[in-house]
């Protein structure tokens, strides 16, 4: 599916994407501690995620003018797990993505999470809904409070895993000891 993109003329490290929960996030746990009713999962936490997208994902498109990845666009593909979503997606960010734009909540999301390592690993810039560069000490921060608040839920044994792999990308980052270049603030 990646060769869709190049299919466009899309050149390497020239998008910028949008990252957002979609099936997770704040939502999911606010419907979890509410007894988490499947009827009303995809109302409350998926259709609900994606509105608050749309907004960072127009904002930004307007914002900077370049070809913009929005993953909420993308319909549910049959036969697709979850980690299926997440490794075509940092496949993606990795090979045309050079800024990372997060919607707000994004740190209780795993898929946000796993982009937001690939983007340490790939010296991605990495930018909040505001356009403001996510620095490491926020990053660290935002990870430990996220794994705080889920620390008693079985359920989110794929965040935590996915904050271990960014603690392990933002220590072996650039990032960690200096800004990559700035230039995806353009």
């Amino acid at each position: 599916m990646a060769e869709v993109f190049r299919c466009t003329g899309m050149r390497s490290r020239s998008a910028i994407y949008v990252s957002a929960p979609i099936t997770t996030g704040s939502r999911y746990i606010a419907w979890m501690n509410e007894g988490g009713d499947p009827s009303d999962y995809r109302r409350r936490v998926v259709e609900a995620n994606i509105r608050e997208a749309e907004a960072t994902v127009q904002n930004a498109r307007s914002h900077f003018g370049a070809p913009l990845i929005d993953p909420t666009a993308l319909p549910d593909v049959d036969g697709w797990t979850q980690p299926d979503y997440h490794a075509f997606w940092t496949h993606v960010v990795e090979e045309f993505v050079r800024t990372i734009v997060f919607v707000d909540g994004w740190e209780y999301s795993t898929g946000a999470v796993l982009e937001l390592a690939c983007g340490l690993r790939n010296s991605i810039g990495l930018l909040s809904s505001t356009y403001r560069e996510l620095d490491p000490v926020e990053i660290e921060k935002k990870g430990r409070e996220a794994n705080t608040r889920v620390s008693s839920f079985s359920d989110f044994e794929s965040l935590k895993a996915a904050w271990s792999s960014a603690f392990i990308a933002l220590g072996s980052s650039s990032a960690h000891h200096q800004h990559p270049s700035r230039n995806y603030l353009q």
